[in-house]
């Protein structure tokens, strides 16, 4: 067997170089293809680390002008250790975290007395402000010395020079109506006027942000707040190493500049906040970015190496061995790889810090710099050339089977399908749901396993490999939609064969030809995985949020909790709700204004009524529970609404008014039945959890007996009839009944809450103007109660889907762009028979049509597969730290499964454009 001349491959490497030069268009269309998951990857690395600090900009953030900052962490005594650069990282030496000593109180106290410390507390306060008043942040002590410069910057004005005179953030100056220059009232907790002489920006705040900063003489906060002080050494003293672990003693722990700067050599603090597989999904991300290289890659070169046919049967007919032909599509895959990763590193610099840009809140710490990690740039432009290399094997090793003869009379003919295709994807497609099976029973083991602490961090590394298997399996699945992509072409062509011209030439057309179809598909399906698994998991993480959120009130309104101890008792202890009434009248002009009466305890010794839910409707923490857990506790959220003891203490879930009031409270509509149930000395309830073949238990409990401990049982037990009313959302009231049936139980009521529904959710000014009226009730009035609903952002799967319809229409016409060009015959054909311009658009439009429809819903069930699978694991043995739940996002699926490539054909069709005049001679149709 002969040996290829070793200039064989230099005379490839030319020759490929000048196939790519010879057809400049198609190499800068492939290295388009191949530079889209690059910049996406590139982007997201750039990003990533830009948000890690430095040492330096850690030290410029977190100290300004001082020499190290101080918090108090933990008990004296615990054996805390620190990271000498991070003090966020630290373990406990020893699992008795008992306190000896107790907590520090004031680390003054222990620091060495030639420290000079600067003290910031926060404290939550009221102020005026131009439509009333609002409770704000407010940051008391030293944060105006210059020494924190850095830390908190002055923006504008001057420093304080007085204990009268203050700064607030650029956030406070809108919403507190206020200027420098102006007066500054706070009213509670301890009253007192400032004028504010300047603006301040803390490192950690955004810019809307609203923050205060008080004088030490303002007083120490109200309540314990010393995990939220901080200590500045302020001057020129040096804070050593030996220094913070004194500190540590007292479970205080130190961000030293000299120490960060010159860190000392210590074991590694442990992270257990799961970064094992946090590194998992880093590896997924990478492998799939490589993966949507390849399948981008080979798409275009295989529908190069079809249009460089008639050169390749030239290059063998004059003598060049398959092997040479074949270098020469292999090296062309390789050097538009080089350019095309090249290209994609380089614009994802642009790419990042325009998002940057546009994502950016004032926050020095959000994006402490602008970092690139050249080194893992360069790598991932490498692993995506070898990428591109790998993709052209397919169509370097097609180069060498072609008939040559046949290929230079122009008479070659498409492929035949392979009877074995269908079973190669099948078994691939078991292989990948094998694959997330065993990561689902994987996760069940170890979950299984884990039953004491001491094996939580190798259950976090483990957690790695269950999530790289559910990531892998539908990835496995997805070369499988690729492998039986021909297959499905043929069939929708013999599905409509009875369809209009159009439609019947483009899918015979697709079909005939997988070598452009296929790869043309592959993009789409490779692009709309990404995007239905992005859109899952936000739905699916949005809404676990909803459901484990707990709502106070009902949507739209306003409550006053009665808890205020003052003047407004009357004779019988019970506060007086009346004044609270007309304060919310005042200054809401509510459309109704309810009072929710619940359980009073006037003698302590007295039972205590607590409405009881079923055993398995309870946590399975709770020692009533038919599920009881110990392993499972952690998947219990507090506060749980079905304890019966709340965060209110006994008898929290239980609540008293008429029937109009309880609607209000609900947020819904009572209807006859359930007026019947409550006019009948029944109770109605949000949650279906409490009723019982249509009743209710309410128990009588022992205060002074644990209602946690196992074997305790109530003194006695009634039951009443119970209907559920369903809502979105229930809120924080379980059991309503009215007066009259309160008072036939024997349950003691007292008034408790003040509710004002609003026909709109209430602006900033609407609650400042409340929230002074209700303090002018009472020195000490309460805060005002507003349901905010739990955080939004599972809108931010439109945004997500807007970039993916973006991203993948860019991959997409590229590649239908070759696939178009590869079959410009097809249109000189039909030009060539006297076909209208019309039929050539509608042919263009159904073709796109085809390949996009079938490879988004390929994908899209891909896609969706793999989500259900994270949502499968998240929900076996409590979770792998995803927090989402299998959900069906109906309007995204829709609209990237059928809205993208709708337009995307649309597009196609509104910009066909008749054959040039050179395609329509004999050698074009021969």
């Amino acid at each position: 067997m002969s040996r290829a001349h070793p200039r064989s491959g230099r005379a490839a490497l030319r020759l490929a170089v000048r196939v790519a030069h010879a057809a400049p268009g198609r190499t800068l269309l492939v290295a388009a293809l191949i530079a889209i998951p690059v910049i996406g990857v590139g982007t997201l690395s750039t990003i990533v680390a830009s948000g890690t600090p430095t040492v330096a900009e850690r030290v410029a953030n977190e100290l300004g002008g001082t020499q190290a900052v101080l918090e108090i962490r933990a008990p004296e005594h615990s054996g805390l250790v620190q990271s000498p650069v991070n003090p966020d990282l630290f373990d406990y030496a020893s699992s008795d975290n008992s306190d000896e000593g107790g907590w520090v109180s004031d680390v003054s106290s222990v620091a060495p007395s030639s420290w000079r410390l600067a003290r910031v507390d926060t404290e939550q306060v009221t102020v005026e402000t131009t439509t009333g008043v609002a409770g704000i942040e407010a940051v008391v002590g030293d944060a105006a010395d210059p020494q924190l410069e850095g830390r908190y910057s002055l923006v504008d004005g001057r420093r304080p020079a007085s204990e009268d005179e203050i700064m607030v953030s650029p956030g406070a100056l809108a919403r507190l109506g206020t200027h420098v220059g102006s007066l500054l009232t706070v009213t509670q907790p301890t009253g007192a006027t400032y004028t504010v002489v300047g603006v301040l920006q803390s490192s950690h705040l955004p810019t809307a942000g609203t923050e205060i900063f008080l004088p030490r003489s303002y007083g120490p906060p109200t309540v314990d707040s010393s995990f939220q002080t901080q200590y500045f050494v302020l001057g020129d003293t040096t804070v050593a190493w030996s220094d913070v672990l004194a500190l540590n003693g007292y479970g205080i722990t130190a961000l030293s500049r000299a120490v960060a700067t010159d860190p000392p050599s210590v074991a590694p603090i442990p992270d257990y906040g799961g970064g094992g597989w946090g590194g998992a999904w880093i590896a997924i991300l990478l492998v799939f970015a490589l993966l949507q290289v390849g399948l981008l890659a080979a798409s275009a070169l295989l529908v190069g190496a079809r249009q460089q046919q008639r050169m390749f049967a030239v290059l063998s007919s004059v003598g060049a061995e398959r092997r040479t032909v074949s270098r020469v599509v292999a090296l062309s895959g390789l050097v538009t790889g080089i350019a095309g990763a090249a290209a994609g590193a380089l614009l994802s610099l642009p790419v990042a810090a325009l998002v940057m840009s546009l994502t950016r809140d004032g926050s020095r710490t959000q994006f402490p710099g602008y970092h690139v990690d050249v080194l893992q740039l360069a790598l991932l432009a490498a692993l995506a050339a070898l990428a591109a290399w790998a993709a052209a094997l397919v169509p370097a090793h097609l180069s060498t089977r072609i008939d040559i003869v046949a290929t230079l009379r122009g008479t070659s003919r498409p492929p035949a399908p392979r009877r074995r295709t269908p079973v190669i994807a099948i078994v691939v497609f078991l292989a990948g749901i094998a694959l997330t099976a065993l990561g689902l029973v994987l996760l069940a083991v170890i979950t299984a396993w884990r039953t004491d602490e001491s094996r939580v961090a190798d259950y976090h590394q483990m957690l790695g490999w269950v999530i790289t298997l559910l990531a892998a399996g539908p990835g496995v699945a997805l070369i499988a939609g690729i492998v039986v992509a021909p297959l499905l072409l043929r069939t929708a062509a013999q599905l409509v064969g009875r369809g209009p011209l159009a439609l019947r030439l483009a899918a015979r057309d697709t079909a005939r030809n997988p070598s452009r179809s296929v790869p043309a598909i592959a993009v789409v399906m490779s692009t709309v995985f990404v995007s239905v698994l992005i859109v899952g998991l936000i739905s699916g993480g949005q809404e676990g949020v909803d459901e484990r959120y707990q709502a106070r009130l009902a949507p739209d309104q306003v409550g006053v909790d009665l808890r205020v101890w003052d003047e407004n008792l009357d004779d019988a202890g019970a506060l007086r709700p009346e004044p609270y009434v007309q304060a919310l009248e005042s200054a809401l002009t509510p459309q109704s204004t309810v009072v929710l009466s619940t359980v009073t305890q006037p003698d302590p010794a007295a039972l205590v009524p607590v409405a009881e839910p079923a055993p398995d409707a309870l946590c399975p923490w709770d020692t009533r529970s038919s599920h009881y857990d110990p392993a499972a506790d952690y998947r219990c959220q507090q506060p749980n609404p079905f304890s019966s003891v709340s965060t209110d203490g006994y008898g929290g879930n239980l609540w008293v008014g008429d029937a109009d009031a309880i609607a209000v409270a609900l947020g819904a509509r009572l209807d006859a039945a359930a007026r019947a149930v409550l006019a009948d000395g029944g109770v109605v309830t949000s949650f279906p959890q409490y009723v019982h073949e249509g009743n209710a238990t309410i128990a009588w409990w022992d205060p002074a007996k644990d209602i946690d401990i196992p074997d305790v049982a109530p003194v006695r037990t009634t039951t009443v009839p119970a209907l559920a009313v369903p809502i979105e959302r229930p809120g924080a009231f379980s059991l309503f009944m009215t007066p009259e049936t309160a008072t036939s139980l024997g349950v003691t009521v007292g008034p408790r809450m003040v509710i004002a529904q609003l026909a709109a959710p209430p602006t900033d000014a609407q609650l400042d103007a409340a929230q002074k009226a209700v303090s002018g009730v009472a020195p000490n009035a309460p805060e005002l109660t507003v349901e905010r609903g739990p955080d939004r952002f599972g809108d931010w799967q439109w945004l997500v889907l807007v970039i993916s319809a973006i991203v993948m229409l860019a991959a997409t016409s590229v590649a239908i762009g070759l696939s178009r060009s590869d079959g410009r015959r097809d249109d000189a054909v039909l030009s060539a028979v006297g076909a209208s311009p019309g039929l050539r658009r509608a042919f263009g439009f159904w073709q796109t049509l085809v390949i996009c429809l079938l490879g988004a819903w390929l994908g899209a069930a891909l896609g969706f597969a793999e989500f259900a699978a994270l949502a499968a694991g998240e929900a076996v043995g409590g979770g792998i730290g995803l927090g989402v739940v299998f959900t069906v996002p109906w309007p995204a699926l829709g609209s990237i499964a059928i809205g993208v490539p709708l337009a995307i054909a649309i597009g196609v069709w509104l910009t066909a454009r008749a054959p040039r005049a050179g395609l329509l001679g004999r050698s074009a149709i021969a």
